[in-house]
This record gives structure tokens, sequence and C-alpha cells, in this order.
């Protein structure tokens, strides 16, 4: 009988050392150590995954789809500004327009740094007329939609921009 009992505690003493030796050991292997694929490398990411760095962050200012004015309006869903005496007038996008604010001077600017955008602005062809000051210098960006030159996103300063 007592050496039943003696077995009976030896062995209830192995299976206890041996969960808590198992508990510790998941334990540890679980949440002190992130593992590869916990990881980001921001170094390796392509276009369009998360993490990705644009290497050029600036635009040249000057081509058909990238042109920069002075604002006079917005009227019958189309953009009108003035550069260098010449009058422009763009189609907007007819869903959504975008207006980003940026900390860089447009006046003078022959390219425009994506890094000095500092708040975007989504809004509708038919308000974004009343967000803009009259005689903002503005970059105007556009793309060819089905045929046809259509303004998606201006460029203004963050100090005019609506809060």
């Amino acid at each position: 009988m007592k050496k039943t009992y003696l077995y009976l505690v030896i062995g209830l003493g192995i299976v206890l050392l041996a969960g808590v030796g198992y508990f510790l050991y998941n334990k540890s292997k679980g949440t002190l150590a992130p593992t590869s694929k916990d990881v980001v490398d921001f170094g390796k990411a392509k276009k369009g995954e998360v993490g990705y760095e644009e290497p050029n962050t600036k635009v040249t200012i000057g081509s058909k789809e990238v042109e920069k004015g002075t604002f006079d309006k917005v009227e019958a869903g189309k953009i009108t500004f003035v550069n260098s005496g010449n009058t422009i007038e763009l189609p907007l996008t007819i869903d959504e327009v975008i207006i980003s604010c940026t900390d860089q001077e447009l006046a003078s600017a022959t390219q425009l740094d994506y890094n000095q955008v500092v708040k975007v602005i989504p809004t509708t062809p038919d308000k974004i007329g009343d967000l803009i000051p009259p005689s903002e210098p503005i970059v105007v960006f556009s793309a060819d939609v089905a045929g046809v030159l259509r303004a998606h996103t201006v460029a203004m300063a963050s100090s005019a921009c609506p809060n």
C-alpha cells in the first residue's frame, strides 16, 4: 500500500512538472518575440502593398495634366483658372474632387512636393467652388477619362484650406 501510494505521488509530480513545463514553453514561444510574418519590411514592399514608399514625391508643374494658375470660378461642372494671362477651363470629374492642402508656396512653384501636403479634403464638383478663395494660387491635376481631360485634384495653400 505504501509502495502504491509512493508511485502515485511520484506519477502525479511528474505529470504536474510536465504540464508546467509545457505551459511555460508555449507561453514564451507565442508572445515574447515577434515572428517574421509579424514584422513588415518597409524597404521591400512593392507598389500597392502596405509599407510601400514612393521614391519620387515631386511632380513637375507645366504639363496639360498638371497646371497651375489663379483660381477664377467653378461653373457648370468646370473649373476655370488663369495661367500667365491664359484662361483655362477644365471639366471636373463627375463624382468626387479632392482638395490637397499644402504648405508649399504655389504661385512660383515649378514642382509640387507631395511630402508638403498636410491635409486632403474630398468634396463634390458642385461644392468645390465654394471652398477655394477667389484669386487663390492653385495647381490642378487632371486625367483623361473616356477621351476627356477632367480635373480630379486641386492643390492650394494650407492657410487657405477650409477646416
